[in-house]
């Protein structure tokens, strides 16, 4: 039993991690985010708000818990954000076909026409 909990404590430090990127993934929002940063490469906090349709405040809110997760970095250049996606953590913790669905892994498109954005 010893070397079963020790073994769970090492799982538990590492699932930790899973837990909050997946929860991060969690939201039409940050998806939609992804994608635009998969699919335009860097991009400007203002260009993201202009695609996303929202406040400025909305996109920052969503932009930092992408952020706390690992699965975009962001710079700062004078008043200007820019962010762009992680790709070596968002192809870690997506399998190839979560990836494709979702358009997140190499050039593709999302490949299932069936696929909806959640509203």
């Amino acid at each position: 039993m010893e070397e079963l909990l020790e073994k769970l404590k090492r799982f538990e430090s590492t699932a930790y991690d899973y837990v909050s990127r997946f929860k991060a993934l969690a939201d039409p929002t940050r998806l939609k985010i992804m994608f635009l940063l998969k699919h335009g490469g860097e991009l400007c906090v203002c260009d993201l708000t202009e695609a996303l349709g929202i406040a400025q405040s909305g996109v920052s809110y969503h932009l930092r818990v992408l952020q706390e997760a690992g699965l975009i970095e962001k710079r700062e250049h004078g008043t200007w954000s820019y962010c762009s996606l992680n790709e070596t953590t968002v192809s870690e913790i997506l399998s190839p076909k979560c990836c494709s669905v979702l358009g997140l892994c190499g050039d593709t498109e999302p490949w299932d026409p069936r696929f909806r954005w959640p509203r």
